[in-house]
């Protein structure tokens, strides 16, 4: 009986060598090793079976729904408009009809039938509004956790061998669609031996393209990055407009027109539009921004920095505060003839510009010339704040002549000399008055905050002086 299950062991333990050694035979066939191999259930070949999930919130906009998509095209009725979606992009024109009133309580009707598209690619025919309601209940909530992986995308073609050892069948294929990879896992046997062809590219959202060497590093890259991304499973449709914006198309934006008017502007749940009709905005590439109307410029700066969805936008014009703040970038939209750049911050505040320049020219609205409007008249000091300290009484009584040769005069009967410039565009006046009391007070550079043709405003070019100017 010893000497039979001796024997026994002897026998199943050769069967296993054999059998090990048979496997280790199949993978050499495949030219990849165990380590390698993409096999049915394991980790890799679920993390790619989750990339390759559609993702239904990009159309969120028309069915409020992150586990299914409706298939294009699909006609709507927005707002009382009737268009028709033809494909992804066009969801834009939903948006655009939404944002047009500030006033107006928006609805889309969808026209039924519609086919909807699931996660795993699979279709249905959806009849009326009821039946699609219901079947987006079904989807996980806005932002809540789902399979789909959004914040890694695959590069395609792929290549993929497979050879299943029970009917000795050897194939190359080549994947070239989420789909195609979504069916060829979900039909992956748990026999088959699967050799990725490396290297393959993987692609951030933020477009950083990784190039991958093996199977490995694919399962590490896209755990890694699996939660580095906002998926936007939401029903906010107006919070990401800008995931291919860049800083240089914001300043090619602005470059392409000195005419900039305020087309929306809600501020603390007010409209601010009307107020603000009668500006030309240009900004500059330097960084300067003017704000002109026929009778008042009003200079401040601006810049931008970031990418995609985070590119904020400081401006800074000291005489309109209402402007001042780090807006987010939403949107630039550009269609033949007509510029509009839309900025958002904090809770509701919105800000767009629409160009005013019409067939190439490239517009502006100078406003009056600070160099013309000093030069015109006689001036007085209406208020002098050093720093908090209020010193215009020093002033009172001198009449100021600024003279086309550079010269200026202050008079109340005795004549105190000096000279003044402008520089920087325009954008800094500099007086220099020697030593002569009380004007040496105002030896330096200024900021032009504003200009018109009775008022000047200046500012301390890097300090806290401000400067009042007034016309007799």
């Amino acid at each position: 009986m010893k000497n039979i299950a001796k024997h026994l062991g002897i026998l199943l333990l050769a069967l296993s060598i054999m059998n090990t050694s048979c496997r280790k035979e199949e993978f050499e066939s495949l030219g990849t090793s165990p380590e390698q191999a993409l096999q049915a259930d394991s980790n890799a070949a679920n993390l790619l079976f989750r990339t390759s999930l559609k993702d239904g919130s990009t159309d969120n906009i028309l069915d409020q729904a992150n586990c299914f998509s409706i298939a294009l095209p699909v006609t709507v009725i927005v707002n009382g408009t009737e268009i028709t979606v033809e494909e992804e992009g066009d969801l834009d024109e939903i948006e655009l009809i939404f944002e047009e009133s500030d006033d107006d309580t928006d609805s889309l009707e969808i026209v039924f039938p519609v086919t909807i598209t699931f996660s795993d690619y699979t279709e249905t025919m959806v009849s009326s509004a009821e039946e699609l309601e219901d079947l987006a209940e079904t989807c996980p909530g806005e932002n809540e956790v789902d399979d789909d992986i959004e914040c890694v995308d695959i590069v395609y073609p792929i290549s993929v061998s497979i050879f299943n050892p029970n009917t000795e069948l050897f194939d190359t294929i080549s994947l070239d669609s989420d789909e195609a990879l979504n069916d060829f896992i979900e039909e992956l046997d748990e026999d088959d031996i699967v050799n990725i062809e490396f290297p393959i590219v993987l692609v951030l959202t933020d477009n950083t393209e990784l190039e991958i060497s093996d199977l490995e590093e694919l399962e590490n890259t896209i755990e890694g990055f699996i939660e580095e991304c906002d998926e936007d499973d939401d029903n906010d449709f107006d919070d990401d407009n800008c995931n291919d914006c860049t800083v240089e198309q914001l300043q090619e934006a602005f470059a392409g027109c000195a005419d900039f008017g305020v087309n929306k502007f809600s501020l603390d749940g007010e409209n601010l539009k009307s107020q603000y009709d009668d500006l030309a905005f240009s900004f500059e590439e330097d960084g300067n921004l003017t704000a002109a109307s026929e009778t008042e410029v009003f200079l401040g700066t601006w810049s931008a920095s970031g990418s995609g969805n985070d590119i904020l936008v400081v401006i800074d014009i000291p005489s309109l505060n209402d402007f001042n703040a780090a807006w987010n970038l939403n949107r630039i939209l550009e269609t033949p003839g007509i510029t509009k750049i839309t900025l958002h911050e904090g809770d509701g505040n919105t800000l767009r510009f629409q160009d005013a320049c019409t067939n190439g020219n490239p517009g502006g609205n100078a406003g009056p010339d600070v160099d013309t409007v000093l030069e015109d008249g006689i001036w007085q000091v209406d208020s002098y704040m050093d720093g908090a300290i209020d010193e215009t009484a020093n002033f009172v009584g001198y009449n100021i002549s600024f003279n086309n040769d550079g010269t200026v005069v202050a008079d109340n009967g005795t004549p105190i000399n000096g000279t003044w410039s402008t520089e920087n565009g325009n954008t800094r006046l500099v007086l220099d008055f020697a030593d002569s009391v009380p004007f040496e007070k105002l030896n330096m550079g200024w900021e032009i905050d504003s200009v018109s043709d009775t008022q000047v405003e200046l500012r301390e070019l890097g300090g806290n002086d401000i400067l009042v100017l007034t016309k007799q």
